[in-house]
């Protein structure tokens, strides 16, 4: 038995999103529980799921994951609530987005350009980090 992790997956490109559950799924140790395109449902629905790590792309219907990543947070901060770690995902990588990704408090940043198994394990290591940024200062930076 593994570590059991519960995934959010958050695309807004449907092919990419049902391929990223197909690999996380065949994991044993990892799950798949929620599933969304667009910022503003993901926002309604992210809080209410019990979710370890939060997989987000950049790309989404109605926003980017950048922003809905920093909401998300915000809201958890508000609702004193866990917040699960987040692995902000692209379609290529730059220094802005890897930037723009820390910022918004993501643990690591995969892109499409990097092998399934780097999504797996920024997703396993993101889990088992002992210390998570601390939010509240990067709320008020």
């Amino acid at each position: 038995m593994g570590l059991d992790l519960r995934i959010g997956l958050i695309d807004g490109d449907d092919d990419i999103r049902f391929g990223r559950r197909q690999i996380i799924d065949s994991q044993d140790d990892l799950k798949v529980v929620l599933e969304d395109s667009a910022v503003e449902t993901s926002f309604a629905r992210v809080p209410e799921a019990l979710i370890d790590v939060l997989v987000i792309d950049h790309r989404l219907r109605g926003g980017d994951g950048i922003s809905l990543a920093t909401k998300l947070i915000s809201k958890y901060l508000d609702d004193n609530a866990k917040i699960p770690t987040i692995v902000m995902t692209g379609s290529y990588f730059s220094e802005e987005l890897r930037l723009a990704s820390m910022r918004a408090g993501a643990a690591d940043l995969v892109t499409q350009d990097q092998t399934p198994e780097s999504l797996l394990r920024a997703i396993r290591l993101s889990a088992t980090k002992q210390e998570q940024p601390n939010y509240q200062t990067l709320r008020e930076f």
